[in-house]
C-alpha cells in the first residue's frame, strides 16, 4: 500500500520503511521502527519553534 502512493515531502521517513522492508523485515516492524523515527524528527522540529 505504502508503495502505491507518491513519495510524501519529508521523504527520510518513507525512504526508511522501504529500505527496512527490502531487507527482509515485515511491514509492520519496518512501520513501527519508522514511527519512531517520525516521531523524533517532529518532536525536533517542534521544540525548534517553540525556542
Amino acid at each position: 500500500m505504502l508503495k502505491s502512493h507518491p513519495a510524501p515531502e519529508e521523504e527520510a521517513v518513507y525512504n526508511s520503511i522501504l529500505k527496512k522492508e527490502s531487507e527482509g523485515k515485515s511491514k509492520k516492524h519496518a512501520k513501527i521502527v519508522d514511527l519512531n523515527k517520525f516521531l523524533w524528527i517532529y518532536y525536533a522540529r517542534v521544540t525548534e519553534v517553540y525556542r
